[in-house]
């Protein structure tokens, strides 16, 4: 088997090839938090009470027998980097269903708030922010609620915590969490402003990511300034581990070729038919 290889002695066509076949390997981090608290609201003679044991959490509603236990949790915001880009935050659930007759199999709903590290009564009446709705649970497992990303991007940096209230459905079955001793946990994944290539660091990639137009914004001035405040950053990685770009060696491999091309009588190619740009045929036997 015969392969004809066709080089081009111009550089600007191997840098145009280089720019093309450059591996890069994209990814987000996710960072995983524990609740600093968390506890179990019970209604109680018409109103609800804190329960004394913040380990067991549980959500039922039925009116009609008047119940309704709700679940609240306190995720802090320390360690999330100012000015986060999230491209998704998931709630992670092991639960248990008590299955009974005359029940339906519950969905649990989820609603944020600020919080300030301590669970307390009031902040399972904050019904305000919709977060998120699991599917109906049929079984006891590990679940993951998606929750939307704009409020809980407010909260950084204006709130030490994100509250989290979670509710049953009406008239389902009852569903408990962290009773097996698997507390819930928050995913958040995340990545730097200007970070369009997803691989934790700004760098001369993203501008490139930038310009084609895939960046978070297409062709954005916004986008623009993420990239150019942050190049050079990489505040996750201190964190979390980072994958390295294999696209590194593919740019510094450019930097030389353009100092070559600076002492190379190509540089003067302008066009693929000009005379300097004469294309040389090899034959690679295999």
């Amino acid at each position: 088997m015969k392969m004809r290889l066709r080089a081009l002695s111009c550089p600007t066509g191997i840098i145009a090839v280089l720019l093309i076949t450059a591996p890069q390997v994209g990814r987000a981090a996710t960072e995983a938090i524990d609740p600093n608290s968390s506890g179990n609201v019970q209604l109680t003679a018409g109103s609800f009470e804190l329960t004394s044991n913040p380990f067991t959490l549980s959500v039922q509603q039925n009116l009609a027998s008047d119940i309704d236990n709700r679940s609240i949790l306190e995720f802090p915001l320390a360690s999330v980097p100012a000015n986060p880009a999230f491209t998704a935050a998931m709630l992670q659930l092991e639960v248990t269903v008590f299955m009974g007759s005359g029940g339906n199999f519950p969905a649990v709903t989820v609603f944020g708030y600020s919080g300030d590290g301590v669970a307390a009564v009031n902040d399972a009446t904050v019904t305000a922010n919709l977060l998120g709705v699991s599917n109906p649970i049929t079984q006891s497992g590990s679940i993951s609620i998606g929750l939307d990303l704009g409020y809980i991007t407010g909260l950084v940096g204006n709130a030490t915590h994100l509250g989290l209230l979670l509710m049953g459905s009406a008239n389902g079955l009852p569903v408990s969490f962290d009773n097996i001793g698997i507390k819930p946990v928050l995913n958040l994944t995340l990545v730097d402003p200007g970070d369009f290539d997803l691989d934790g660091d700004v760098d001369g990639i993203d501008f490139l990511k930038w310009q084609r137009g895939e960046s978070t914004t297409p062709f954005s001035a916004s986008d623009l300034m993420d990239w150019e405040t942050n190049y050079g950053t990489n505040p996750l990685a201190a964190s979390i581990a980072s994958v390295p770009e294999t696209a590194t060696f593919g740019l510094a491999l450019l930097s030389v070729l353009g100092m070559l091309a600076k002492r190379s009588p190509a540089r003067h190619c302008m066009a693929a038919n000009s005379a300097f740009c004469k294309p040389n045929s090899a034959i690679v036997s295999a």
